[in-house]
């Protein structure tokens, strides 16, 4: 508090400060993917053959060294103010592929395609052709291009639109988001402070060695999915014990404290049981449709081709195993593996670069330092008048005048 007595004011000093932050007008969310074949390494060794997503940097498509395959692909996050997503797609695989998001209305389809060829609606009288295709397809080696205006806030799959049974399995998805508001603001007032996307998985590596080697369709020694027997379930691409699911957010670090938004996919073709040990998840929305009351459990049933968003705050510091509880739990027949995770919050470091006991950041001191940087500033500090500065943090200098 002022130490110091007030004899007169003369006047009332106000300083009004405007800043416009802008980052400049963001124009739609664009992307240039590329689908292309690679392999991932299960714990036990095995290379599997796989299809997948990457971005390319510079969005040319000329260079081959600007962009990672990866399974899932990469995260397409769209901002909040800009409801407009153009993809751009190279296919590098030996077939037709296009593109597909469940819950979106793609702008430009020129789907679906059939299996005759013909493209649209239906042809009248024509009973037998079967769709081959949700969307128009882009051709081997070629370039195509996707749009959609008006995409809705919440957790989405895009998945290839062509043949899924076979193209979805081989690995050509990969989550796309995007928050209703500013702030991270998820839903209508669902707000988070670090995000985690999690993304369920299966894989079949004789189906997989059948696509890779030609050998999979109708007259082939695989001729679908029917009889698909997973041996491997995959969280982000990975069995566990892999390094990159203990701990899951190693690239986001969590806090005790924090709300942390939990974007689940399941990209397999099975369902799975998404659970937190001993932990409540407060789950929010469910592809992208937003609950009218939100519902507190440990687990929930995740069927294949769904999206689930949730938020959890982590009390204490600690690991927190993330499982499917339908005990996916295995890598070819071998314990110990498959859909585990490991989500890890630590305790809150309290800055306090000046030394004076109070911190800036508001989860430490109440009320907080406004300038970390001069331990003669912070609240409750002795305020020296007319000197142009805010000792005590009160959001002004103590104007003083004494009457003659």
């Amino acid at each position: 508090m002022h130490t110091q007595s007030i004899i007169c004011f003369r006047g009332i000093l106000a300083v009004l400060l405007f800043s416009l932050l802008t980052a400049g007008t963001v124009s739609a969310g664009e992307f240039a993917l590329v689908a292309e074949e690679t392999t991932i390494i299960m714990p036990d060794g095995q290379e599997i053959p796989v299809w997948g997503f990457g971005l390319d940097q510079d969005g040319d498509f000329n260079t081959t060294d600007d962009y990672q395959i990866t399974v899932p692909g990469p995260v397409l996050e769209i901002p909040f103010d800009d409801a407009n997503l153009v993809i751009r797609l190279k296919n590098n695989l030996s077939e037709m592929i296009s593109l597909n998001i469940v819950g979106q209305m793609m702008t430009n389809n020129g789907g679906p395609v059939w299996d005759d060829e013909s493209t649209g609606a239906r042809a009248t009288g024509n009973y037998q052709a079967r769709i081959r295709s949700f969307s128009h397809e882009t051709p081997a080696q070629s370039t195509g291009t996707y749009e959609w205006s008006g995409l809705k806030p919440g957790s989405f799959l895009l998945t290839s639109g062509t043949n899924p049974a076979k193209q979805i399995q081989m690995g050509l998805y990969a989550p796309v988001i995007r928050d209703t508001g500013e702030n991270q603001e998820a839903y209508p007032g669902m707000f988070y402070d670090q995000v985690v996307n999690v993304v369920f998985s299966e894989i079949d590596p004789v189906i997989h060695d059948a696509i890779a080697n030609d050998n999979y369709g109708q007259g082939r020694a695989i001729t679908s999915s029917m009889f698909r027997h997973p041996a491997y379930f995959l969280i982000n691409g990975m069995a566990y014990p892999a390094t990159g699911l203990d701990p899951l957010n190693g690239a986001t670090p969590l806090t005790v404290g924090d709300t942390v938004l939990l974007r689940i996919f399941n990209a397999g073709a099975e369902t799975h049981i998404p659970q937190l040990l001993g932990k409540y998840m407060t789950l929010i929305a469910e592809d992208g449709i937003p609950y009218l009351y939100t519902k507190e459990q440990y687990g929930f049933e995740l069927a294949a081709g769904k999206t689930t968003d949730a938020l959890v705050v982590f009390d204490e510091p600690g690991t927190t195993p993330l499982y499917d509880a339908s005990l996916k739990l295995s890598n070819a027949g071998s314990k110990n593996g498959g859909m585990l995770a490991y989500l890890t919050a630590a305790e809150a470091v309290c800055v306090d670069a000046d030394g004076d006991g109070i911190s800036p950041d508001p989860e430490c001191s109440t009320p907080v330092d406004c300038n970390d940087n001069d331990a003669t500033i912070y609240p409750g500090a002795e305020e020296i008048a007319d000197d142009g500065i805010d000792q005590d943090c009160s959001g002004s200098d103590l104007i003083v005048c004494v009457d003659t």
